[in-house]
């Protein structure tokens, strides 16, 4: 000790500091081919050769170069990059692939589902873990831990626990399985009470964070965009009345390239207060706690999910087994059955706010949001920079037009069409809505209704 302070009292304490804060990347390099194992190809030991596979072994290892990105944020590549090894912006193909949530999913890491023991990508499952808990809330048993969810969550606002879990299918039936102690004995603990209620309340939120994340990219890339006069990537926009009338009429939504439908009108006024709920309390990750049981809706709600295609002249599950079984001959069948596509067709999911939504302070900002998104792009559009002064006497001579064109059905609805952007990552949002369709059940709701329409159809041939 005595040898050392009088070092450290030397150290320049000013300005940097002499050890490396960061752990220098191990960059990607060219491996040279592989030298010959047959000992008589060499006049001397293979020990005293110069760039010998033994003494040189880190020299043989191959690496991994570093993924594309999906956008440049910086204009020029670091100095201290190899050439070899610098960053690559994605093609036009890799950025379609990306931009897919359910590509997205599919691309997740493969982990095994603890109840049915099959293999998934996370992003269809929930991760569970067992924690400690204060001594005033354990129940008397051999267990002192329970269950909770993790990783729900966004990792900027809350990191995913440390440790060892277990994952299950992202389905509310399946997690009522773990209430047996058949199951629950394996993780050494038992779940909590309001485990379910929790994990759909934070599902929810993770799609409020999303929104929010949008919102300050937005904000950062009109600060940061080199021509703010190119105009706002369109990312949510709203559908007119006329194009939500036709979409409820004919069910397909001409907007191929979409992610989704949000339909959100705005939270009721109280009564009382003739005042909407505050959205104080909307982004706490504890579920809120009613008082009273809720009361039940005077209109039927509609469904959570439902997905409209593209166009009508795409074959559905009906249309195609109606085909095949009104075929009157086996010779018919085939030539009935090649002109049927049974590949996947594209379809937009429709998602209703108050069945997304069922809390009113979550809906409320859930409207909120994408509310302040359209605000964004409106002050994006209309600001100073982003148009001349020719554009500002063409919009005052222009003003009364507009206000004439927007009554009627050229006004915007409460459906919120939500779309792709090469400059915005809206494919985590896409994302977070089909969990919160997979945990509610809404893919198996729609597959009895298809297996319905399909005995009706063999009944009616």
């Amino acid at each position: 000790m005595p040898r050392i302070l009088p070092r450290l009292i030397k150290l320049p304490l000013s300005g940097h500091l002499p050890f490396p804060r960061n752990r220098p990347q191990i960059q990607r390099k060219p491996v040279p081919p592989l030298p010959s194992s047959i000992p008589a190809d060499y006049s001397r030991s293979v020990l005293l050769s110069p760039g010998n596979i033994i003494t040189n072994s880190h020299d043989y290892v191959l690496r991994k170069s570093r993924p594309p990105v999906y956008k440049r944020r910086i204009s020029r590549q670091k100095t201290e990059v190899d050439a070899q090894d610098t960053l690559r912006e994605m093609t036009s193909q890799e950025c379609i692939w990306w931009s897919s949530p359910y590509l997205r999913m599919l691309a997740t890491p493969v982990r095994q589902c603890f109840l049915t023991q099959r293999y998934l990508p996370t992003d269809f499952m929930i991760r569970l873990t067992s924690m400690n808990v204060p001594p005033p809330l354990r129940r008397k048993g051999k267990f002192s831990k329970f269950i909770f969810s993790d990783g729900l969550l966004h990792p900027k606002f809350k990191m995913r626990k440390v440790g060892r879990g277990k994952y299950i299918i992202c389905w509310r039936e399946a997690l009522a399985l773990l209430y047996n102690s058949r199951w629950y004995h394996y993780f050494g603990a038992i779940p909590s009470p309001h485990l379910a209620e929790q994990i759909a309340h934070l599902l929810r939120l993770r799609v409020l964070q999303e929104l929010l994340l949008i919102v300050k990219e937005l904000k950062n890339l009109y600060r940061v965009r080199a021509d703010p006069s190119l105009g706002p990537p369109l990312v949510v926009r709203r559908l007119t009345r006329a194009e939500w009338g036709m979409l409820k009429t004919t069910g397909v939504l001409p907007h191929p390239g979409a992610l989704a439908v949000l339909v959100v009108p705005p939270v009721n006024r109280d009564p009382t207060t003739k005042q909407r709920p505050p959205t104080t309390g909307a982004m706490s990750p504890a579920p809120p706690v009613h008082p009273s049981p809720p009361q039940q809706p005077v209109r039927k709600i509609p469904p959570l999910c439902v997905l409209h295609p593209i166009s009508a002249a795409q074959p559905t599950k009906f249309s195609c087994e109606a085909s095949v079984s009104r075929s009157t001959t086996a010779s018919e069948a085939p030539l009935r059955d090649a002109n049927v596509n049974h590949h996947s067709r594209e379809q937009i999911p429709l998602y209703n706010g108050v069945a997304l939504f069922p809390g009113r302070i979550q809906r409320a900002k859930l409207h909120t949001l994408l509310t302040r998104i359209l605000g964004v792009e409106a002050a994006w559009r209309f600001s100073d920079s982003a148009r001349s002064q020719e554009a500002v006497h063409a919009d005052h001579s222009q003003k009364a037009d507009k206000g004439e064109q927007r009554k009627g059905d050229n006004k915007g609805s409460h459906a919120f069409l939500i779309c792709g952007s090469n400059e915005v990552d809206v494919a985590p949002l896409g994302v977070a809505l089909w969990r919160v369709r997979m945990w509610e059940g809404a893919h198996v709701v729609e597959d009895e209704l298809d297996d319905q329409n399909v005995e009706q159809a063999r009944e009616a041939a």
